[in-house]
């Protein structure tokens, strides 16, 4: 099989979040996909196409699903968003956090825009900021 360098590769297609890249890791050959982790320090990417951008102990494992950075904060579901913070967690389809201390958001497509321990718990509920404030009705 002969050696070719990389640069005269030809140039992939846009990717699917489905591909399998082999990567060095602490002197082992392991596999990662397409699902992205940006930057920081001990966070996991297990959904398709999700993404962590950077932080500390954070999780994307829900499809589509990102987190922004921060520490300990974590997107559970598909479509689910965790901007940055600390111990928040989008766990919900299509839920968002934006920051702030030990919020969730666990209504599909609920949302807390920051502040600390807050819960959107219903469909569609929503909480712009403050703290210790619930959300739980329905749609």
């Amino acid at each position: 099989m002969p050696v070719i360098p990389i640069s005269d590769l030809p140039q992939s297609t846009a990717l699917s979040g489905a591909e399998i890249f082999p990567i060095v890791q602490g002197g082992t050959t392991r596999q990662i996909s397409a699902s992205a982790i940006g930057g920081g320090v001990n966070s996991v990417v297990t959904g398709l196409n999700a993404t962590v951008a950077g932080g500390i102990n954070n999780t994307a494992s829900g499809d589509c699903s990102t987190v922004g950075g921060g520490l300990s904060n974590t997107a559970s579901n598909n479509y689910s968003t965790v901007g940055g913070g600390i111990n928040n967690a989008a766990s919900d389809t299509g839920s968002f956090i934006g920051g702030g201390l030990s919020n969730a958001a666990s209504g599909s497509s609920s949302f807390v825009g920051g502040g600390s321990s807050n819960t959107a718990s219903g469909g569609c509920s929503f909480i712009g900021g403050g703290i210790f404030n619930t959300a739980s009705g329905g749609n």
